[in-house]
């Protein structure tokens, strides 16, 4: 995070009486654009899909968690799945939205 932001960042409190909005730099400053993404995204666990997206055999619905392009699937099984939507062999993200058999 760059110095402005940490700066602008030190205004803003936890307590209510003395609470300010955040500042412009944490909108706008990539430095904090990049904080959040590995502190957030990148941090845990994050929901991709509700279950009844994928009710059935065979469904998948395409997303991007964190600059992550996923693909979350329902096999014959029925056990779902997050994969990886980068082809290793040409580097593109393919496969798109939501799909239902």
């Amino acid at each position: 995070m760059s110095d402005h932001a940490r700066t602008a960042y030190a205004a803003v409190s936890d307590s209510l009486p003395r609470a300010a909005a955040l500042p412009r730099a944490a909108f706008a400053d990539a430095d904090v654009f990049a904080a959040e993404q590995a502190l957030i995204f990148r941090a845990g666990w994050m929901p991709v899909a509700r279950e009844s997206d994928l009710a059935e055999p065979g469904a998948y619905r395409s997303v991007d968690v964190g600059g992550a392009p996923l693909v979350v699937t329902r096999d014959a099984a029925g056990e779902i799945h997050v994969l990886s939507r980068v082809c290793r062999h040409r580097r593109h993200a393919g496969g798109g939205g939501l799909r239902r058999r």
